[in-house]
């Protein structure tokens, strides 16, 4: 009886057994890996679990229903977080303006002092001075410094004999009628101006202040 060939596969296949315990030994080094590595899957995952049980578990211990579901809440975090960063900005940027307009302000009146105090210079240098009012003046301040001062009644104006000053602070006062003193009197004239305040917190800084020093001249 002929043999099939699925017959003679066979035994050629028997005739090699070393063949066969090699294919064995790799698909079972195989396996062994892979159930190491499903092994250490589930290791991690109980670890994670577990980990996420006790924060949990302390969560509910020490936080209220209202606080542990705020902490959980994810709704709405970028809004918070952005309200967290630019509330702070946005003060500072107030702020920077803020002591930008104050120092601005200053130097508008500075600049409007020292322009009247040449003023009064030049008139006492001539052969018949010019006793200008207090209007006057503060219409001088007012030309010769910027567009931040304004000639209203928040300007205040005063001229005085320097003697007058030095035993104690003297606050500057709207006067009517300036007090020129008498010939070779230094004078010192003072003017007080409101600032532009919109920041929190700059509230001293409402008013700004500037002084001049002319001698009259001994006429």
């Amino acid at each position: 009886m002929t043999p099939f060939p699925c017959d003679r596969f066979a035994r050629s296949l028997d005739d090699r057994p070393g063949r066969h315990c090699e294919r064995s030994e790799a698909i079972q080094s195989r396996g062994a890996v892979l159930d190491r590595f499903v092994a250490l899957l589930l290791a991690m995952t109980t670890l994670r679990n577990a980990q996420y049980s006790r924060g949990e578990r302390m969560r509910r211990r020490w936080c209220p229903d209202a606080l542990r579901s705020f902490l959980g809440a994810r709704g709405g975090a970028t809004a918070v977080e952005f309200a967290f960063v630019a509330t702070p900005f946005v003060f500072l940027v107030l702020w920077i303006a803020q002591i930008s307009i104050f120092y601005i302000t200053q130097t508008s009146l500075d600049a409007g002092v020292n322009g009247a105090a040449d003023y009064l210079r030049s008139s006492f240098a001539k052969a018949t001075p010019t006793y200008v009012d207090a209007a006057a003046l503060k219409a001088k301040i007012v030309s010769s410094g910027g567009g931040l001062v304004k000639n209203n009644a928040n300007l205040l104006v005063d001229l005085q004999p320097l003697w007058r000053l030095k035993s104690s602070a003297v606050a500057i006062t709207d006067e009517t009628t300036p007090d020129y003193g008498a010939a070779g009197d230094p004078l010192v004239l003072r003017a007080q101006a409101p600032a532009i305040v919109f920041a929190p917190g700059f509230g001293p800084l409402s008013n700004v202040r500037s002084s001049a020093i002319v001698r009259r001249k001994s006429k």
